[in-house]
Formats: structure tokens, sequence, C-alpha cells
């Protein structure tokens, strides 16, 4: 049943769901070896492992994760999938892979039902739903954690368009869908801007599909309904390209320069070929591809892609002017992957890559089942049987590649290894598996595959930098410096962004300040040290302390105490940027602040003093702070509860309850202090083994609070 009848008030009409079902199992069936993979130096680390975002879903991290970027790119539906999975899951990659491939399987049964609505019928919809949950292409979209964005984004994607039509049919709660369809396309452009093409291919359906009447006298179809309805999705996509664009250019992702047209064409045409290549043939797999810039336009691989995309524009044109079904899905396809052929100024490693075909392999799938339809059509019953035993083979021969592909993408080792085994010229595979060795502690073998990186491709800033911190953790600081400084004198090349060119500078500088300080050359450290701070995007606590220790060696205790505040206030604001170094931050602040405690002039410093000495281990220095807090500021709730905890903790109930009561006294409604004050018996003020009596405080407690009632010093 189609949709557009406006009859059927369930996702799933007759005999579909069982289909549905069908597909998503074959869905995870092909990707179930990919529950056990690792998550990958490849874009994981800053999108997961490291992102200290997705570490809690605290009002303060929710907020940032919908209104600011993170590494450079706003992506909030994506980032909360990661939070989502972190607070059922911690950091079980098994957990995160289930995910995927669960939303995967989502796709999948949603390109069903888009191929129901296109196609009509089940069995042909349920072949292109299963082509497409099988395709090898998509194994990079999958099983790679940080490509969730597409498969996020194609999903809701989805389920705006599904939406879209049934509020188009008129059916019950029509503006509900319509309001369902704006939000899933917010949702899903914010997964991933790709989705922006939304309206466009809005557009292209309508076009295909008859103008339906919603059964009370009203048509919903024409020319200016066809504005109406879709003009909010192309005001909506406006804003959202527009965001983008501003972030892109804010964050040095634009290319530099002006292209000449020739060369742009001749890009898109060679990609266009290289992307039928993969959805018809998909072998030689990579999740890189190394495409050297096309000199011209009567290359051989251009000229055929000029001619492919000339016939598929032509067939599409042809089709949605006589509102033909294959129309729609051509025109998604084509509408979908002319984006991601290198039309837009966006700095990537590469203009073709196995996830850009997520989206624009919808339409592709959905047409390669309606024209096999038609020739089954036309060869009669013997035919459709011969059609339909080729495509079963077909989607067999990919899902068994699918299976074996997964494998590829276990580990990082794995993925660079297998990238260098096709293409050992690859510098960026050469610096990834670098990295990873180096993880594993095969410093010679980083070394070496750095080193081939830095030879392949002269002025990578960030493998010279990789190179220097080899060095460095090898004892080499000779070649240490050799490689730093040449990563800080040298110009950025190839696809470094600025805020990457940015992040290794500052890196660069930190590591090069390490070295000037295993050198005794102080003066140098501290500089390299600052150097690294202002370079930083955000505040680095590890260059903030660095340049601490140095300027405390030098005597310059004031200087050393700007930078412990800074460190300090990182640590009491609970900052995201001090990610897994909390712990290691608060012991060392611990020991560096009582240094300079001569400088410390507010009650909040003392406090912050005696949280990193608690953090530390060291409750009595702990104590001592919080007790001067409380003589320089007697109604610092903070102070008197981090203090009563300590006593309380360490057996002094007496002491504890006096230094909670006093603050009670002034503070009466506290709901800190009064939970604080649950946890104390309300018993004597002895303490056994303690030699504190009634009516007598410690050295350093504020004076006693009169009191008509109740216990206290």
């Amino acid at each position: 049943m189609s949709v557009l009848t406006g009859e059927s008030r369930s996702p799933f009409t007759r005999g579909q769901l069982p289909v549905a079902v069908l597909v998503a199992a074959v869905a995870v069936a092909v990707y179930a070896n990919t529950l056990s993979h690792q998550f990958l130096n490849y874009d994981d680390p800053w999108q997961i492992t490291q992102n200290p975002y997705i570490r809690s879903l605290s009002r303060a991290n929710l907020w940032h994760i919908l209104t600011r970027p993170i590494s450079n790119l706003w992506l909030p539906t994506t980032t909360l999938s990661y939070a989502l999975d972190y607070w059922l899951w911690g950091l079980d990659h098994r957990g995160f892979h289930l995910t995927n491939v669960l939303l995967h399987a989502g796709c999948s049964v949603l390109v069903f039902l888009l191929g129901c609505r296109l196609c009509g019928g089940r069995f042909w919809p349920a072949l292109a739903a299963i082509l497409f949950a099988v395709h090898p292409v998509h194994v990079e979209a999958v099983a790679w954690l940080s490509a969730r964005k597409d498969l996020l984004s194609v999903g809701f994607l989805l389920l705006a368009v599904l939406a879209f039509f049934r509020w188009r049919t008129g059916a019950r709660a029509a503006w509900v869908w319509y309001g369902f369809s704006l939000l899933a396309f917010l949702v899903s452009s914010r997964a991933k801007p790709t989705a922006d093409v939304l309206p466009l291919l809005l557009v292209c359906l309508v076009v295909v599909w008859p103008e339906p009447s919603e059964g009370r006298g009203r048509r919903v179809g024409g020319p200016k309904w066809l504005l109406g309805g879709t003009l909010p999705f192309f005001l909506l996509a406006a804003a959202m390209s527009f965001a983008d664009w501003y972030l892109a250019r804010t964050f040095g992702y634009m290319t530099s320069g002006a292209a000449p047209p020739t060369n742009r064409v001749a890009l898109l045409s060679l990609a266009y070929w290289r992307y039928l290549l993969l959805l018809v043939l998909p072998a030689h797999l990579s999740p890189q591809y190394r495409i050297a810039p096309p000199e011209g336009l009567l290359e051989p691989t251009v000229l055929a892609g000029a001619v492919l995309l000339a016939a598929t524009a032509g067939l599409a044109a042809w089709a949605l002017a006589r509102r033909h079904p294959a129309g729609g899905s051509l025109a998604w396809y084509l509408v979908s992957v002319l984006p991601v052929c290198g039309l837009l100024p966006i700095i990537v490693p590469s203009p073709v890559a196995d996830r850009y075909l997520y989206l624009p392999s919808v339409g592709a799938c959905i047409f390669a089942a309606w024209a096999l339809k038609a020739l089954a059509d036309r060869l009669g019953r013997t035919g459709r049987t011969a059609v339909v035993l080729s495509l079963v083979v077909v989607s067999v021969t990919f899902a068994a590649k699918t299976w074996r592909r997964n494998q590829v993408w276990r580990t990082s080792e794995a993925l660079w290894s297998s990238v260098l085994a096709a293409d050992p010229l690859n510098y960026n595979a050469h610096t990834n598996l670098a990295a990873s060795l180096y993880e594993r502690g095969d410093l010679e073998g980083a070394r070496e595959h750095y080193q081939r990186a830095a030879d392949l491709a002269p002025g990578l800033l960030h493998v010279y930098r990789s190179l220097g911190s080899l060095a460095l953790a090898q004892g080499d600081l000779q070649g240490a410096r050799y490689w730093l400084e040449k990563a800080l004198s040298e110009p950025a090349a190839h696809v470094l962004t600025a805020a990457m060119v940015r992040q290794t500078l500052a890196l660069a500088h930190y590591q090069l300040g390490t070295v000037d300080q295993s050198e005794d050359d102080l003066p140098s450290a501290v500089a390299n040290y600052e150097k690294a701070c202002t370079l930083s995007e955000s505040p680095d606590p590890r260059a903030l302390m660095a340049a601490a220790r140095v300027r405390l060696l030098l005597g310059q205790v004031g200087r050393a105490y700007d930078y412990l505040s800074e460190v300090a206030r990182l640590l009491g604001e609970g900052s995201p940027e001090l990610g897994a170094s909390v712990e290691p931050t608060r012991q060392t602040l611990a020991e560096l602040l009582p240094l300079v405690a001569g400088r410390m002039k507010r009650a909040a410093d003392r406090v912050t003093v005696a949280r990193a000495a608690t953090a530390g281990g060291k409750p009595d220095v702990a104590e001592k702070y919080l007790r001067q807090a409380l003589l320089e500021q007697p109604d610092s709730v903070e102070a008197a509860v981090l203090l009563g905890t300590l006593l309380r903790e360490a057996g002094r109930t007496g002491e504890a309850r006096a230094v909670v009561d006093r603050a009670l006294a002034l503070s009466p409604q506290d709901q800190q202090l009064l939970s604080e004050r649950a946890h104390l018996p309300a018993g004597q003020n002895q303490v056994p083994g303690s030699s504190e009596t009634p009516g007598q405080g410690r050295p350093g407690d504020a004076p006693p609070t009169n009191r008509t009632s109740g216990p206290g010093p």
C-alpha cells in the first residue's frame, strides 16, 4: 500500500513488517564480526576516547555539545550519540560498535520503506534494501566508529522524507508529520552537513509522485504547494549551510585560492567515475584513496566520468519530465553524490571516500532494483527467475566480501597495514601506522614509518613533531631538538588546516621546552612553555604546570602563582580540557601550590589548594588550608563542607560537627551543609581517642557562635 493513499496509520503496511525484520537481520548478521573491533587512531581519539564532553550527561556538557563546535566541528547529533553510548557502556568498544550496527540496520529498513513508495510492492524494494545492507562500500561507514555521522545523517534524512510524504497525503495529524519531518531534517543536518541536500531531494521526489488528494476535496499538489511545502526546508538548509561555511572559514578548513574551473570540472568528472566503479565493482577498497589531481579534461578517466555524468543527468531529467519512477532514485543519486565529488572548497584528505557513498547509494540501490524489475517484466517468467537469481548471487557475494572487509578495521595496525600493502607510498598511512606502533611500545618501528612519511611528503609538521617526540622518549635530546625546531621553522604543507597547524606548533613548543629544561636552559624552556600556552586554542594544563615549575626554579614565585591559579581555576570548574588528567593534575598542584602559598590572598585559593591536597593524598595539608580559609571567610560553605567531610572520614566526628554547626549558624538553609550535618551523629562532642573537650576548639578554628541549644563547641 502506498503512503500516498493516506490509508495506513502504521509505518508498515500489511506484509511489510516481516520483510523489514528480515532486512534488519541481514544487516546485523553481515556486520556482527565488527563488535569485537577496537577503537582506532583514525579520528576516534578526538571524537570518542579523548573527548571530555561525552564523559557526562551534565547540563554543562549537554549545553556545550548543542551550542558549540567540538574539535572545530558542530555536529551535536553525532556527539550526543557518543555521550549516550558512554553513559551506557563506558569506553567499552563493543557497545559503541553495537550502536553502529543497529543504526545501519535501521537505515536498511528505511531504504526498504522508501523503495516501497518509489517502486511499489515489497519484493523488489526488499532486494534493494538487502543490496544496501550488504554492499561492501558501506564497511567504512559501519565498522569505523568515527563515521557514525553518516549513519545518523542518512537515517534521520530518510525519516524526514517519509514523514514529509506522510504529511503530503493529508493523513491524520498531518501537520505533526510535517513538524517531525523538519525536526528530523535538522537532526540529520547536525549529524553531517551533507544532509543539507534534502530540499532538492524532496523536489525531485514530488515531481515523480503524482499529486495526491487528502480525501476531503482539497488537493495538496501544484507549484504553489511545492513552494510552500518545501520552502521551510530550503530556509533551514541555508541556515545550516551558512553555519558550516562560517565554521570552516573560521577554523581554516576552506581551501586557499580559487582553482581554475577546468581543474574543478576535471576533478568532478574523475571523482564521479571512481564512485560509479565503487558502486558497481567494489574492488580495491581503501580508507584513503590517493588520487592525483587530473592534468586536464582529456584524460581518459576524466572523459569517461564526464560522459557518464552527462548520461546520468540526461536520463534523470528525461525520467523526471515524464514522472517516471526511475527519475526519483536517479535524481537522488545525482543530487547527493555531486557535493562529495570535489565541488566544495573544503580541505579533505581525498575527494573520494567509501563513506561518502552512504547517502547516494540509497538512490543507486533503489534504481538498480527498479531497473532489474523492469528487465524481469520484459523477459517473462524464465527471465524473471534468472534476474532474481543473479541479484541473489550478487548480494551473497557482496555479503561475503563485506564480512571479510570488516576485519581490516579491527585494529589501527591492521587498518594501516592493509592500506600500505596496496599503496606503499601513502604517507598518511605511514604516519598513522607509526602512531599505533608508538602506542604499542614499538619505538623503532614507529620511527621507521615516521621517517618514511617525512621522506614521502616534506612539510608535514605533525610528522616532524612526532619524530621529535619519539627522539625525546628515547632520550635523544639532540635528535629531538632537530625535529622539533624543523617543525617550528618549516612552512606547513599538504592538507593541514589552520587549527591543526596551531595544535602541532603548540605541542612542538611544549616538547622543545622539555628539551630545554633537560639541558638546564631554563629561560628558553619557560619561553617555549609560554608559547605553547599562547598557541593552544584552550588552556593547556600541562604547559601551564611546566611553566610554573620553571618559574619556581627561577625564583619567580609571582609568575608561577599566576599559572597555578589558572590550573586551579580549570580544576574548580571541572574544565573538560583536563580530560583524563584530572587526578594527576590535582596531585601535582598539591605539591606546587604550597610553595607559593604566600601569594594566596583569597579563601577560594586556599580551598583549591585543599582540594588538590586531598586528591593527592595529603589530608593534613588540606585541613591546614581549609582552616585558614574559614578564618579569612567564616561563611565559606565550600570550605566548611570540605573540612567537615575530611574530619568525619578521619573519625573526628566531634570536630566535624563543630565546623558544620558554626557554618549552619551563618547559613542555616544551605543544602550542602544540611546534607553533611545529616551524616554526623547528634551525640556527645567527645570523640573516642581524641583529646578534644567540649567548648575547646582547635587552633585556627573560627570563634564559637552563641547558641541557646544544640551541639556545639
